[in-house]
């Protein structure tokens, strides 16, 4: 599916359908897999750069990606989601740079229980 859907009009009710995985949010629509991609790439920057891993730390990125997915819809809470931040912790806990134990405690304190 593509995530430049838009609502489709259905004739015999007379009302907007959402096509499956778009999301309503604040007078424009989100696809679910959005989260997921947008997600999956800030992880693999993580996991391939020290300098982003610098910035998310820095910048407490980890803890503005937790509090945008307690803000999203549940419909951006997929698997695709949860495996971007399984791999990346399973990275910071395998591949051991200087900023791996400060990434892996944000992404537990932000992310996993929400502190």
């Amino acid at each position: 599916m593509s995530c430049n859907s838009h609502p489709v009009h259905h004739f015999s009710t007379g009302k907007n359908m959402m096509p499956s995985g778009i999301v309503p949010n604040a007078g424009f629509m989100l696809c679910s897999c959005f989260s997921s991609k947008l997600l999956g790439f800030i992880c693999e920057l993580v996991e391939s750069s020290q300098t982003v891993q610098q910035h998310m730390i820095q910048n407490r990125g980890f803890l503005v990606i937790s509090l945008m997915l307690q803000r999203a819809s549940r419909d951006h809470l997929t698997t695709e989601v949860l495996s971007s931040f399984l791999a990346l912790t399973k990275h910071l806990v395998t591949c051991f740079t200087p900023n791996s134990e400060l990434l892996l405690k944000q992404v537990s304190d932000c992310v996993c229980f929400g502190d």
